[in-house]
């Protein structure tokens, strides 16, 4: 599996719920804990713009050398508190509810942020329900001149993590979407995609041009925090390996569950024995499988099986 066990993980990803936010010590404690653990990027997912010291933790983790992204559902609480300056190396939009994609509602968005000095990219949890959106997803970005579409990891906590196997979108899925996309549907876009399966619909079976994936980054390269501040080695693997307002980050990341984490994706998937692309794939997301598993055979829910 690509890259060697890694000191500290290079990419956290930290979630934010309006019900239960963090108090400001224990914000500042895992801020300070992330900076002294020596990670790079922090991803600040869910709403933090709607937690009371989100401004002062922005100022803290830049202060670090931190370099900071984060999501927004566009809400008027979360848009008065973008003013201009803030150091965000990255902002993405989930604009999408039950009623689909609200173009009126972006294009407002997106104007008010453009006045900030922001140019953020759109953002689609690729759930069962919502993968369907995605042409029209690219469509719209296209026609409001966003150039960066970002489909992440499918998290497990916060209130779009899935509950059954049906939630996560099956083989058949990608290939209905696959056959819906129109061929220049990606023209003038940046793509960030987390899942390989879904990466492939715009890229074919080419790993040449992935060669940095590596496989699952549980516990290695990723890591991720809940909004009650416990670290797991992934958002979408479904044991924490401790609290960060208990521990610090070194000392989750030398612990036995971290390394036992690890020495789990070491091992072939039953469902990945003789795959011709497993030095590719690796079995794709490992926690996903973990926790759902419809094959029954260990390897990502989102592949139609080995390759010949």
């Amino acid at each position: 599996m690509g890259l060697d066990l890694l000191d500290t993980p290079v990419r956290i990803s930290w979630r934010f719920t309006p019900t239960s936010p963090l108090s400001r010590a224990d914000l500042l404690r895992i801020a300070g804990r992330l900076a002294e653990g020596g990670v790079f990027f922090v991803y600040l997912d869910g709403r933090p713009l709607l937690h009371p010291n989100l401004l002062e933790l922005l100022d803290t983790l830049a202060n670090t050398g931190i370099r900071i992204s984060l999501v927004s559902g566009g809400s008027p609480k979360e848009l008065d508190v973008l003013h201009p300056g803030l150091p965000l190396a990255q902002l993405d939009m989930e604009i999408i509810d039950r009623n689909g994609l609200s173009r009126d509602v972006l294009g407002r968005t997106l104007k008010d942020l453009r006045a900030c000095g922001y140019e953020p990219g759109l953002l689609l949890r690729p759930l069962a329900t919502r993968l369907p959106l995605l042409s029209e997803l690219l469509a719209t970005a296209r026609e409001l001149g966003v150039s960066r579409v970002r489909l992440p990891n499918i998290p497990l906590d916060g209130e779009e993590a899935p509950r059954d196997p049906a939630e996560l979108p099956s083989p058949k899925d990608l290939e209905r979407l696959r056959q819906s996309l129109a061929p220049d549907c990606a023209a003038g876009l940046s793509f960030e995609i987390h899942d390989l399966f879904i990466w492939e619909l715009f890229h074919g079976e080419d790993g040449a041009q992935r060669a940095e994936y590596g496989g699952c980054q549980a516990g290695n390269s990723l890591g991720h925090v809940d909004a009650a501040g416990n670290l797991y080695p992934c958002a979408s693997w479904p044991g924490a390996l401790g609290s960060l307002l208990e521990y610090s980050l070194a000392e989750l990341w030398a612990s036995p569950a971290r390394f036992s984490v690890r020495a789990e994706l070491e091992r072939v998937p039953s469902g990945c024995r003789d795959c011709a692309g497993y030095d590719f794939c690796f079995g794709g997301c490992r926690g996903l499988s973990r926790s759902f598993d419809p094959h029954g055979d260990g390897r990502d829910p989102l592949c139609a099986g080995p390759r010949r």
